[in-house]
């Protein structure tokens, strides 16, 4: 009996390479883990902050483009084509134009490559007041441009906002529509 219990503790002595490697395993799971953790929630926290600006800069567009209709239909012009609106209205594509609201009005300037972070596309953002547009400030990761459709025999239109912005990765589009009615009583 005791040769047995002699035997058994002389196999116990030390680690095997294969517990060693499975401690070392498990210690590394254990210190790694946590920090990539922490990683992949800020970067799925920077992309929903940037597809929420996306949406606001898309809605804000929208809002100009009804502004600007409803001036025209206040000054007895073509509730489309009688402004800026017109640099708008074109094929689906990247023909466009660009909205800036910033100065206390809507400017539409035409553009025909606007899909791009390249050159004049870029929003610009103002420190200051967190402000976008197209003049000012410094470079944002954001474009946005609209386009317009008629329909219906001038009764009503598609305008289409999109906005971009650079992931790091990959651009990153978000797209809204809205359709608009023509409600001058002509």
């Amino acid at each position: 009996m005791k040769r047995f219990f002699s035997q058994i503790t002389q196999r116990n002595n030390g680690f095997t390479v294969i517990e060693a490697f499975v401690g070392i395993s498990i210690l590394l799971i254990g210190l790694v883990g946590p920090p990539m953790l922490v990683n992949t929630n800020l970067q799925a926290g920077r992309f929903s902050r940037d597809q929420i600006t996306a949406y606001y800069l898309a809605q804000e567009a929208i809002e100009m483009v009804r502004e600007e209709r409803d001036e025209n239909f206040l000054g007895g012009v073509n509730w489309l084509s009688g402004s800026n609106l017109n640099y708008c209205i074109g094929k689906t594509g990247t023909n466009g134009c660009k909205v800036d609201g910033r100065d206390g009005g809507s400017n539409f300037d035409p553009c025909t490559s606007c899909n791009n972070l390249q050159g004049n596309n870029v929003l610009r953002v103002d420190e200051s007041t967190g402000e976008y547009g197209y003049s000012g400030g410094s470079p944002s990761r954001f474009y946005r441009y609209v386009q317009i459709q008629e329909t219906d025999s001038n009764q009503g239109a598609i305008v289409t906002v999109r906005v971009g912005f650079d992931t790091g990765r990959y651009i990153q589009e978000y797209v809204t529509r809205d359709y608009l009615r023509n409600w001058s009583p002509r």
